[in-house]
C-alpha cells in the first residue's frame, strides 16, 4: 500500500524549497503543491513503502 499525507496535518514543512518527505523518499515521489502548500505523493503505485516520508515528516502527516 502506498503512502498518502494526511492534508490536515500537513503544513508543507511552513514553504521551505523542500519538504522533509521529499528529501527522504529514495524514489523521488514526493513533491509540494505549492497552491495548497502540502505534500503530494505524484505516483502513488511507484511508492516503495520503503516509510522513509513517514519516519521523516515532522508533522506525523504521512501514512500508509
Amino acid at each position: 500500500m502506498p503512502s498518502f499525507v494526511i492534508a490536515e496535518k500537513c503544513d508543507g514543512c511552513k514553504g521551505q524549497d523542500k519538504t522533509a518527505c521529499m528529501y527522504a523518499c529514495p524514489n523521488d515521489l514526493m513533491a509540494l503543491d505549492k497552491e495548497r502548500m502540502k505534500a503530494t505523493n505524484l505516483d502513488p503505485w511507484a511508492c516503495w513503502e520503503c516509510l522513509c516520508c513517514v519516519k521523516a515528516c515532522p508533522q506525523q502527516a504521512m501514512d500508509l
